[in-house]
């Protein structure tokens, strides 16, 4: 799990009840299903993949400072926003110009932030990024979950290697 491009090496989501007796108990019932589904939906892979498509398309748009307005506190203790907006914008430079992305997958990583605080339940989401139907390279977005909503934390590119040119005989 990484940051930023700057330190790529380094490891870096109530309902109130309250209803007569007799309904009570299918009310709870009802509750913890629709508790379960706002948690299961918060996890699910859509949900994930929409937050770091939000967060590309503000990276496109040059709004790395906005990201970083939303991080956990336990990436700003680590980072200074100059330094994450350059290093988002820096990777970002490193594809040119991209015409279309598709979703690779997405990693599950539990990240320990230290200083006695809890693990935090965070994800890779990987695209490929294409240009006018070439691949240009990749991306992987890592988002963090706090208080039941997925923040973007980082952003890595890696360009498509080129092939050597091929020598003549």
């Amino acid at each position: 799990f990484t940051m930023s491009a700057k330190k790529a090496t380094q490891p870096v989501v109530s309902f109130t009840r309250c209803l007569s007796t007799g309904l009570t108990a299918a009310l709870l019932g009802g509750l913890a299903s629709v508790a379960q589904a706002q948690n299961a939906d918060i996890s699910a892979p859509n949900t994930i993949l929409a937050v770091a498509q939000q967060s590309v398309q503000q990276i496109e748009a040059k709004k790395a400072g906005d990201l970083y307005a939303q991080v956990p506190e336990f990436v700003k203790a680590q980072i200074k926003k100059n330094t994450f907006v350059k290093g988002i914008d820096d990777e970002r430079a490193k594809l040119g110009s991209i015409t279309a992305r598709q979703w690779a997958g997405i990693d599950r990583v539990m990240h320990a932030p230290g200083n006695n605080q809890p693990p935090v339940s965070c994800v890779n989401v990987r695209f490929v990024a294409l240009r006018q139907n070439d691949l240009a390279g990749s991306e992987r977005v890592s988002l963090c979950l706090e208080q039941q909503q997925w923040r973007a934390v980082g952003y890595i590119a890696a360009p498509q290697p080129t092939a050597p040119a091929k020598q003549q005989p």
